[in-house]
Order: C-alpha cells, then sequence, then structure tokens
C-alpha cells in the first residue's frame, strides 16, 4: 500500500487518475506483477486490469508500457522539481 502523503503528491501530477488509480499504476510501474498488485490492494487480478486500462484510456495512451514510462518520468521530474524547491528554500 502506498500511503497517503505520497498519492497527494502524485495526484497533483496526475489529477485525471483517482486515488485508487493512482496507486495502482504506481505500483504497476514499478514492476509488480498484477497479482501482487491485487494482494496489496486486497482486490481482484481482473479489478486490477480494470484499473489499469481505465488509467491508460484517461491518459490518453495506447499501453501499458507507455504508461509506466509516463508514470515513472512525471514522478522522476515532479521529484526533482520538490528537491531543486527545497534546496532553495535551504539556500543562503
Amino acid at each position: 500500500m502506498i500511503n497517503d502523503n505520497t498519492i497527494n503528491a502524485l495526484h497533483s501530477v496526475f489529477p485525471e487518475l483517482s486515488r485508487k488509480q493512482l496507486e495502482i499504476v504506481t505500483l504497476y510501474a514499478h514492476g509488480n506483477a498484477y497479482e501482487t498488485i491485487a494482494d496489496i490492494c486486497n482486490i481482484s487480478v481482473e479489478t486490477v486490469r480494470s484499473h489499469l486500462k481505465r488509467s491508460t484510456k484517461a491518459l490518453n495512451l495506447k499501453s501499458n508500457d507507455a504508461m509506466r514510462a509516463v508514470i515513472l518520468s512525471r514522478s522522476y521530474f515532479f521529484m526533482i522539481s520538490l528537491m531543486i524547491t527545497n534546496q532553495s528554500k535551504i539556500a543562503p
């Protein structure tokens, strides 16, 4: 399970996805199998597939691989921007 702070932060980057979709696509993007995601989220494998399909459509993408790339790249750039923002607050 992904903590609420992480989901809230990701929601600002992916407003087109629900909180549950964000949790599932993040777990998927980090290489978890459908069965593992289903166990972590206490849902069926078919529900995992359904969330991934709807998320791919919501992001206007054609495949789960494309979605994985978008999730990882947007998340990476979001984290970098947070680090830069936090460093500028600390710097004299």
